[in-house]
Protein backbone atom coordinates (compact mmCIF):
# COMPACT_ATOMS: atom_id res chain seq x y z
CA UNK A 1 0.00 0.00 0.00
CA UNK A 2 1.37 3.48 -0.74
CA UNK A 3 1.97 6.29 1.60
CA UNK A 4 -0.66 8.41 -0.13
CA UNK A 5 -3.21 5.91 0.23
CA UNK A 6 -2.10 5.11 4.04
CA UNK A 7 -2.61 9.09 4.58
CA UNK A 8 -6.17 8.59 3.09
CA UNK A 9 -7.41 5.67 5.02
CA UNK A 10 -5.81 7.07 8.47
CA UNK A 11 -8.01 10.42 7.54
CA UNK A 12 -11.30 8.19 6.55
CA UNK A 13 -10.52 6.50 10.08
CA UNK A 14 -10.25 9.35 12.19
CA UNK A 15 -13.36 11.07 10.53
CA UNK A 16 -15.40 7.73 11.27
CA UNK A 17 -14.08 7.80 14.92
CA UNK A 18 -15.13 11.56 15.94
CA UNK A 19 -18.19 10.31 13.98
CA UNK A 20 -19.09 7.47 16.36
CA UNK A 21 -19.82 9.78 19.78
CA UNK A 22 -21.76 9.92 22.73
CA UNK A 23 -25.02 10.53 21.27
CA UNK A 24 -25.66 6.88 20.08
CA UNK A 25 -27.26 6.02 23.82
CA UNK A 26 -30.19 8.08 22.07
CA UNK A 27 -30.84 5.79 19.09
CA UNK A 28 -32.76 3.27 20.59
CA UNK A 29 -35.27 5.70 21.72
CA UNK A 30 -35.72 7.21 18.10
CA UNK A 31 -36.57 4.25 16.52
CA UNK A 32 -39.32 3.16 18.92
CA UNK A 33 -40.48 7.33 18.34
CA UNK A 34 -40.26 6.90 14.67
CA UNK A 35 -41.15 2.76 14.18
CA UNK A 36 -38.71 0.67 13.85
CA UNK A 37 -39.16 0.39 10.62
CA UNK A 38 -39.92 4.33 9.83
CA UNK A 39 -37.10 4.74 12.27
CA UNK A 40 -34.29 2.48 10.22
CA UNK A 41 -34.77 4.47 6.71
CA UNK A 42 -34.74 8.09 8.51
CA UNK A 43 -31.60 6.52 9.77
CA UNK A 44 -30.18 6.06 5.79
CA UNK A 45 -31.79 9.13 4.68
CA UNK A 46 -30.37 11.52 7.78
CA UNK A 47 -26.78 10.00 6.94
CA UNK A 48 -27.03 10.44 3.05
CA UNK A 49 -28.41 14.25 3.98
CA UNK A 50 -25.30 14.37 5.90
CA UNK A 51 -22.83 13.00 3.35
CA UNK A 52 -24.27 15.82 0.66
CA UNK A 53 -23.52 17.99 3.25
CA UNK A 54 -19.79 17.11 3.87
CA UNK A 55 -19.08 16.29 0.40
CA UNK A 56 -20.11 19.86 -0.25
CA UNK A 57 -17.95 21.20 2.44
CA UNK A 58 -15.09 19.56 1.13
CA UNK A 59 -15.75 20.78 -2.54
CA UNK A 60 -16.25 24.24 -1.24
CA UNK A 61 -12.63 23.67 0.89
CA UNK A 62 -10.63 22.47 -1.82
CA UNK A 63 -12.44 24.59 -5.03
CA UNK A 64 -9.45 27.16 -4.80
CA UNK A 65 -7.12 24.43 -5.64
CA UNK A 66 -8.78 23.44 -8.57
CA UNK A 67 -9.36 27.11 -10.05
CA UNK A 68 -8.79 27.25 -13.42
CA UNK A 69 -6.18 29.87 -14.56
CA UNK A 70 -8.38 31.97 -15.99
CA UNK A 71 -10.97 31.88 -12.97
CA UNK A 72 -7.91 33.14 -10.92
CA UNK A 73 -8.44 36.52 -12.84
CA UNK A 74 -11.17 37.52 -10.68
CA UNK A 75 -11.99 37.50 -6.88
CA UNK A 76 -13.53 34.65 -5.95
CA UNK A 77 -15.37 36.44 -3.38
CA UNK A 78 -18.90 38.03 -4.33
CA UNK A 79 -22.10 37.08 -2.29
CA UNK A 80 -25.09 39.20 -4.16
CA UNK A 81 -24.89 41.38 -0.93
CA UNK A 82 -21.87 42.89 -1.12
CA UNK A 83 -18.48 42.14 -2.74
CA UNK A 84 -14.80 41.97 -0.94
CA UNK A 85 -11.89 41.74 -1.78
CA UNK A 86 -9.27 40.40 0.73
CA UNK A 87 -6.12 40.02 -0.85
CA UNK A 88 -5.15 37.66 1.92
CA UNK A 89 -7.94 35.40 1.53
CA UNK A 90 -9.02 35.34 -2.06
CA UNK A 91 -6.69 33.30 -4.56
CA UNK A 92 -5.83 35.08 -7.60
CA UNK A 93 -3.51 34.62 -10.67
CA UNK A 94 -0.30 35.68 -8.64
CA UNK A 95 -1.24 34.16 -5.58
CA UNK A 96 -0.85 30.14 -5.22
CA UNK A 97 -3.53 27.73 -4.75
CA UNK A 98 -4.32 26.24 -1.41
CA UNK A 99 -7.17 24.05 0.28
CA UNK A 100 -8.85 25.73 2.95
CA UNK A 101 -7.92 24.06 5.72
CA UNK A 102 -10.73 24.58 8.38
CA UNK A 103 -14.51 25.23 8.65
CA UNK A 104 -13.77 28.78 9.69
CA UNK A 105 -11.90 28.82 6.61
CA UNK A 106 -14.83 28.29 4.28
CA UNK A 107 -16.59 30.57 6.11
CA UNK A 108 -14.41 33.82 5.65
CA UNK A 109 -13.07 32.89 2.24
CA UNK A 110 -17.06 33.00 0.74
CA UNK A 111 -19.28 34.77 2.92
CA UNK A 112 -18.82 38.64 4.50
CA UNK A 113 -18.41 39.51 7.73
CA UNK A 114 -21.86 38.46 8.93
CA UNK A 115 -21.16 34.99 7.64
CA UNK A 116 -18.33 34.69 10.34
CA UNK A 117 -20.25 36.29 13.38
CA UNK A 118 -22.98 34.02 12.05
CA UNK A 119 -20.21 30.51 11.98
CA UNK A 120 -18.80 31.58 15.44
CA UNK A 121 -22.07 31.95 17.33
CA UNK A 122 -23.65 28.94 15.78
CA UNK A 123 -19.92 27.05 16.75
CA UNK A 124 -20.01 28.43 20.53
CA UNK A 125 -23.44 27.60 20.82
CA UNK A 126 -22.93 23.75 19.68
CA UNK A 127 -19.75 22.70 21.76
CA UNK A 128 -20.94 24.27 24.67
CA UNK A 129 -24.28 21.71 23.92
CA UNK A 130 -21.83 19.15 23.39
CA UNK A 131 -19.81 19.88 26.79
CA UNK A 132 -23.26 19.24 28.04
CA UNK A 133 -24.37 16.78 26.63
CA UNK A 134 -21.02 14.45 27.44
CA UNK A 135 -21.73 15.67 31.56
CA UNK A 136 -25.57 14.22 30.76
CA UNK A 137 -23.85 10.90 29.31
CA UNK A 138 -20.85 10.52 32.27
CA UNK A 139 -23.82 11.29 34.97
CA UNK A 140 -26.13 8.61 33.91
CA UNK A 141 -22.97 6.05 33.94
CA UNK A 142 -22.42 6.43 37.17
CA UNK A 143 -25.94 6.77 38.04
CA UNK A 144 -27.38 3.74 36.74
CA UNK A 145 -23.91 1.52 38.10
CA UNK A 146 -24.59 3.04 41.36
CA UNK A 147 -28.28 4.42 42.19
CA UNK A 148 -27.11 5.73 45.48
CA UNK A 149 -24.70 8.85 43.39
CA UNK A 150 -28.08 10.39 42.20
CA UNK A 151 -28.62 12.19 45.43
CA UNK A 152 -30.05 15.74 45.91
CA UNK A 153 -30.68 15.62 41.79
CA UNK A 154 -27.41 14.69 41.00
CA UNK A 155 -26.54 18.08 41.46
CA UNK A 156 -23.30 17.25 43.19
CA UNK A 157 -22.23 14.85 40.80
CA UNK A 158 -22.39 16.86 37.66
CA UNK A 159 -20.60 19.46 39.63
CA UNK A 160 -17.59 16.61 39.91
CA UNK A 161 -17.74 15.55 36.23
CA UNK A 162 -17.55 19.16 35.88
CA UNK A 163 -14.87 19.98 37.75
CA UNK A 164 -12.51 16.92 36.29
CA UNK A 165 -13.44 18.16 32.98
CA UNK A 166 -12.15 21.21 33.50
CA UNK A 167 -8.84 20.37 34.73
CA UNK A 168 -8.36 17.87 32.29
CA UNK A 169 -9.20 21.13 29.96
CA UNK A 170 -6.71 23.59 31.12
CA UNK A 171 -3.51 22.51 29.09
CA UNK A 172 -4.31 24.15 25.64
CA UNK A 173 -2.56 20.80 23.84
CA UNK A 174 -2.63 17.19 25.35
CA UNK A 175 -0.56 14.60 23.38
CA UNK A 176 -3.00 11.73 25.12
CA UNK A 177 -6.10 13.41 23.50
CA UNK A 178 -4.86 11.63 19.99
CA UNK A 179 -5.68 8.46 21.76
CA UNK A 180 -9.01 9.48 23.20
CA UNK A 181 -11.21 8.91 19.84
CA UNK A 182 -9.90 5.56 19.50
CA UNK A 183 -10.27 4.90 23.15
CA UNK A 184 -14.26 6.13 22.88
CA UNK A 185 -14.87 3.90 19.84
CA UNK A 186 -13.48 0.80 21.32
CA UNK A 187 -15.75 1.76 24.35
CA UNK A 188 -19.00 2.23 22.42
CA UNK A 189 -18.04 -0.89 20.97
CA UNK A 190 -17.67 -2.49 23.52
CA UNK A 191 -21.09 -1.41 24.62
CA UNK A 192 -22.43 -2.31 21.45
CA UNK A 193 -20.89 -6.08 21.72
CA UNK A 194 -22.80 -6.21 25.27
CA UNK A 195 -26.20 -4.86 23.78
CA UNK A 196 -25.71 -7.47 20.24
CA UNK A 197 -25.32 -10.43 22.91
CA UNK A 198 -28.05 -9.07 25.33
CA UNK A 199 -30.74 -8.85 22.65
CA UNK A 200 -29.18 -12.48 21.32
CA UNK A 201 -30.74 -13.65 24.89
CA UNK A 202 -33.86 -11.92 24.91
CA UNK A 203 -34.90 -13.28 20.86
CA UNK A 204 -33.33 -16.55 21.62
CA UNK A 205 -36.13 -17.03 25.28
CA UNK A 206 -39.00 -19.17 24.15
CA UNK A 207 -41.79 -16.90 24.67
CA UNK A 208 -40.06 -13.88 22.75
CA UNK A 209 -41.71 -12.00 19.67
CA UNK A 210 -41.40 -9.10 17.82
CA UNK A 211 -42.48 -6.09 20.09
CA UNK A 212 -46.08 -4.97 19.51
CA UNK A 213 -47.20 -2.62 22.49
CA UNK A 214 -45.87 0.10 20.43
CA UNK A 215 -47.34 3.51 19.86
CA UNK A 216 -47.97 3.95 16.06
CA UNK A 217 -45.52 6.73 15.11
CA UNK A 218 -47.09 10.76 14.73
CA UNK A 219 -45.14 13.20 12.98
CA UNK A 220 -43.42 15.01 16.10
CA UNK A 221 -41.91 11.34 16.94
CA UNK A 222 -40.85 11.00 13.63
CA UNK A 223 -39.39 14.43 13.41
CA UNK A 224 -37.38 13.89 16.91
CA UNK A 225 -36.14 10.78 15.74
CA UNK A 226 -34.72 12.32 12.55
CA UNK A 227 -33.34 14.91 14.59
CA UNK A 228 -31.20 12.97 16.36
CA UNK A 229 -30.07 10.33 13.44
CA UNK A 230 -28.98 13.44 11.59
CA UNK A 231 -26.48 14.55 14.67
CA UNK A 232 -25.39 10.94 15.01
CA UNK A 233 -23.89 12.00 11.30
CA UNK A 234 -22.60 15.28 11.74
CA UNK A 235 -18.55 15.03 11.43
CA UNK A 236 -18.73 18.67 8.65
CA UNK A 237 -15.62 20.15 11.19
CA UNK A 238 -13.60 17.00 11.20
CA UNK A 239 -14.54 16.31 7.23
CA UNK A 240 -12.73 19.61 6.32
CA UNK A 241 -9.89 18.86 8.44
CA UNK A 242 -8.77 15.81 6.99
CA UNK A 243 -9.55 16.56 3.50
CA UNK A 244 -6.14 19.61 3.95
CA UNK A 245 -3.96 16.58 5.88
CA UNK A 246 -4.20 14.82 2.09
CA UNK A 247 -1.54 15.19 -1.05
CA UNK A 248 -2.55 18.03 -3.14
CA UNK A 249 -3.13 15.32 -5.88
CA UNK A 250 -5.63 13.30 -4.07
CA UNK A 251 -7.47 16.42 -2.77
CA UNK A 252 -7.08 17.68 -6.73
CA UNK A 253 -9.00 14.24 -7.60
CA UNK A 254 -11.72 14.99 -5.04
CA UNK A 255 -10.68 12.03 -2.33
CA UNK A 256 -11.15 14.59 0.05
CA UNK A 257 -15.42 13.68 -0.22
CA UNK A 258 -14.68 9.95 -0.56
CA UNK A 259 -13.50 10.26 3.32
CA UNK A 260 -16.73 11.75 4.47
CA UNK A 261 -18.98 8.79 2.86
CA UNK A 262 -16.55 6.04 3.59
CA UNK A 263 -16.78 6.55 7.28
CA UNK A 264 -21.00 7.41 6.93
CA UNK A 265 -21.07 3.74 5.60
CA UNK A 266 -19.37 2.38 7.90
CA UNK A 267 -21.08 4.50 10.80
CA UNK A 268 -24.55 3.69 9.05
CA UNK A 269 -24.10 -0.22 9.68
CA UNK A 270 -22.70 0.33 13.25
CA UNK A 271 -25.69 3.28 14.00
CA UNK A 272 -28.53 0.48 12.61
CA UNK A 273 -27.42 -2.49 14.70
CA UNK A 274 -27.02 -0.44 17.73
CA UNK A 275 -30.79 1.51 17.14
CA UNK A 276 -32.27 -1.81 16.52
CA UNK A 277 -30.24 -4.27 18.88
CA UNK A 278 -30.96 -1.75 22.00
CA UNK A 279 -35.06 -1.34 20.80
CA UNK A 280 -35.59 -5.23 20.34
CA UNK A 281 -33.67 -6.31 23.65
CA UNK A 282 -35.56 -3.71 25.96
CA UNK A 283 -38.65 -5.53 23.71
CA UNK A 284 -39.32 -2.21 22.22
CA UNK A 285 -39.49 0.20 25.40
CA UNK A 286 -36.04 1.85 26.04
CA UNK A 287 -35.46 4.85 27.95
CA UNK A 288 -33.85 8.08 26.46
CA UNK A 289 -30.35 6.70 27.38
CA UNK A 290 -29.78 3.28 26.97
CA UNK A 291 -27.33 2.92 29.76
CA UNK A 292 -30.22 3.35 32.37
CA UNK A 293 -32.16 0.62 30.69
CA UNK A 294 -29.94 -2.15 32.40
CA UNK A 295 -29.69 -3.34 35.91
CA UNK A 296 -27.40 -2.40 37.86
CA UNK A 297 -26.13 -5.85 38.42
CA UNK A 298 -25.60 -6.53 35.16
CA UNK A 299 -21.67 -6.95 34.98
CA UNK A 300 -20.84 -6.62 31.24
CA UNK A 301 -22.88 -2.96 31.12
CA UNK A 302 -21.76 -1.98 33.96
CA UNK A 303 -18.31 -2.20 32.50
CA UNK A 304 -19.35 -0.55 29.76
CA UNK A 305 -20.90 2.20 31.48
CA UNK A 306 -18.03 3.16 33.43
CA UNK A 307 -15.52 3.31 30.35
CA UNK A 308 -18.30 5.59 28.33
CA UNK A 309 -17.99 7.99 31.72
CA UNK A 310 -14.07 8.12 31.29
CA UNK A 311 -14.36 8.69 27.84
CA UNK A 312 -16.61 11.81 28.17
CA UNK A 313 -14.38 12.95 30.85
CA UNK A 314 -11.25 12.36 28.77
CA UNK A 315 -12.45 13.84 25.94
CA UNK A 316 -14.42 17.01 26.98
CA UNK A 317 -11.11 18.99 25.84
CA UNK A 318 -11.22 17.85 22.35
CA UNK A 319 -14.47 20.16 22.64
CA UNK A 320 -13.43 22.62 24.77
CA UNK A 321 -9.80 23.95 23.61
CA UNK A 322 -11.83 24.59 20.21
CA UNK A 323 -14.52 26.78 21.41
CA UNK A 324 -11.73 28.28 23.94
CA UNK A 325 -9.74 29.69 20.48
CA UNK A 326 -13.04 30.60 18.82
CA UNK A 327 -13.68 32.72 22.31
CA UNK A 328 -10.08 34.00 22.20
CA UNK A 329 -10.69 35.28 18.61
CA UNK A 330 -14.33 36.74 18.68
CA UNK A 331 -13.22 38.37 22.03
CA UNK A 332 -9.80 39.56 22.51
CA UNK A 333 -10.43 43.03 23.60
CA UNK A 334 -13.02 41.11 26.53
CA UNK A 335 -10.16 38.74 27.83
CA UNK A 336 -6.38 39.34 29.27
CA UNK A 337 -3.71 39.43 26.75
CA UNK A 338 -1.52 36.41 28.41
CA UNK A 339 -2.72 33.05 27.05
CA UNK A 340 -2.31 31.55 30.65
CA UNK A 341 -4.77 34.22 32.19
CA UNK A 342 -6.81 34.01 29.06
CA UNK A 343 -6.98 29.89 29.58
CA UNK A 344 -7.41 30.07 33.41
CA UNK A 345 -10.91 32.40 32.86
CA UNK A 346 -12.09 31.05 29.98
CA UNK A 347 -12.19 27.52 30.77
CA UNK A 348 -14.35 27.44 34.05
CA UNK A 349 -16.68 30.06 32.42
CA UNK A 350 -17.19 26.88 29.32
CA UNK A 351 -17.68 24.37 32.68
CA UNK A 352 -19.92 26.04 34.86
CA UNK A 353 -21.94 26.72 31.61
CA UNK A 354 -22.03 23.52 30.78
CA UNK A 355 -23.27 22.22 34.28
CA UNK A 356 -26.47 24.85 34.07
CA UNK A 357 -26.91 23.16 30.63
CA UNK A 358 -26.84 19.72 31.82
CA UNK A 359 -28.78 20.89 35.07
CA UNK A 360 -31.83 22.35 33.26
CA UNK A 361 -32.27 19.03 30.46
CA UNK A 362 -30.64 16.37 32.39
CA UNK A 363 -31.47 13.78 29.55
CA UNK A 364 -29.07 13.34 26.73
CA UNK A 365 -31.24 12.92 24.15
CA UNK A 366 -32.94 15.94 25.12
CA UNK A 367 -29.51 17.66 24.44
CA UNK A 368 -29.25 15.53 21.56
CA UNK A 369 -32.47 17.34 20.30
CA UNK A 370 -31.22 20.89 20.61
CA UNK A 371 -27.59 19.91 19.42
CA UNK A 372 -28.81 18.51 16.07
CA UNK A 373 -32.10 20.72 15.53
CA UNK A 374 -29.89 24.00 15.86
CA UNK A 375 -25.95 23.40 15.63
CA UNK A 376 -26.13 20.64 13.04
CA UNK A 377 -28.80 22.44 10.59
CA UNK A 378 -26.74 25.48 11.03
CA UNK A 379 -23.45 24.15 10.29
CA UNK A 380 -24.25 21.05 8.51
CA UNK A 381 -27.25 22.55 6.12
CA UNK A 382 -27.83 26.56 6.19
CA UNK A 383 -24.28 28.01 6.42
CA UNK A 384 -23.14 25.33 3.44
CA UNK A 385 -26.27 26.81 1.44
CA UNK A 386 -24.91 30.28 2.05
CA UNK A 387 -21.91 29.45 0.43
CA UNK A 388 -22.41 27.14 -2.40
CA UNK A 389 -24.88 30.52 -3.60
CA UNK A 390 -21.97 32.84 -3.24
CA UNK A 391 -19.84 30.12 -5.49
CA UNK A 392 -22.80 30.07 -7.75
CA UNK A 393 -22.69 33.97 -7.44
CA UNK A 394 -18.79 33.77 -8.45
CA UNK A 395 -19.16 31.30 -11.26
CA UNK A 396 -22.54 33.22 -12.40
CA UNK A 397 -24.13 29.65 -12.19
CA UNK A 398 -27.97 29.79 -11.69
CA UNK A 399 -27.71 25.72 -10.94
CA UNK A 400 -25.96 26.65 -7.74
CA UNK A 401 -27.22 29.85 -6.67
CA UNK A 402 -30.82 27.86 -6.43
CA UNK A 403 -29.02 25.14 -4.93
CA UNK A 404 -27.37 27.08 -2.44
CA UNK A 405 -30.97 28.34 -1.47
CA UNK A 406 -32.87 25.20 -1.38
CA UNK A 407 -29.73 23.60 1.05
CA UNK A 408 -30.49 26.42 3.40
CA UNK A 409 -33.97 26.35 3.35
CA UNK A 410 -33.87 22.92 4.07
CA UNK A 411 -31.59 23.53 6.92
CA UNK A 412 -34.44 26.06 8.05
CA UNK A 413 -37.41 23.82 7.98
CA UNK A 414 -35.61 20.58 9.71
CA UNK A 415 -34.36 23.24 12.22
CA UNK A 416 -37.71 24.37 12.91
CA UNK A 417 -39.24 20.75 12.85
CA UNK A 418 -36.41 19.44 15.03
CA UNK A 419 -36.78 22.26 17.69
CA UNK A 420 -40.80 21.86 18.03
CA UNK A 421 -40.03 17.97 18.06
CA UNK A 422 -37.73 18.30 20.66
CA UNK A 423 -39.69 20.67 23.09
CA UNK A 424 -42.91 18.18 22.54
CA UNK A 425 -41.73 15.15 22.37
CA UNK A 426 -42.48 13.48 26.14
CA UNK A 427 -42.45 10.04 26.92
CA UNK A 428 -46.07 9.68 27.73
CA UNK A 429 -46.26 9.69 23.79
CA UNK A 430 -44.61 6.40 23.91
CA UNK A 431 -47.18 5.07 26.29
CA UNK A 432 -50.00 3.08 24.80
CA UNK A 433 -53.57 4.04 26.28
CA UNK A 434 -55.04 0.91 28.81
CA UNK A 435 -57.87 -0.47 25.83
CA UNK A 436 -61.40 -0.34 27.65
CA UNK A 437 -62.16 -3.21 29.31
Amino acid sequence: MSACSRVVLTQMLNVFLTMVGAGIVSLPLAMRASSLYIGCVSLFLAGLACCLSMHLCAWLARRPLCQTPSNKNAPLLNTGFESTYDVDLLQRADAPSKVLQSYDEIITTYLPPWGSTLGNSTIVILLLFVLALFVDVAHDSITATAESSNYAHGYPLRAGICFLMCIFSFPAKLESLKYTSAFGFLSLTYLLGVIVYRCSQRVDEPDWRMPIDVPAATLTGVAFAATTQLGAFSAVFNTVAAQAELPENHQRNGHGSCIPLTAAGIALIFYTAFGICGYLTLNGNPPRDILTGFSNTDELMSGARVAICLVSIFKAPLIANPLKQVLHHSLPNCLPKSDLMRTMMVTPLLYLTAFGIASLMPDPSIVMGYVSAFGVNMTMFIIPGFCLRSAGTMEKSVWMRAGGWCLSLFGVLVMAGGLFATIEFKDSSLVLAPSPS
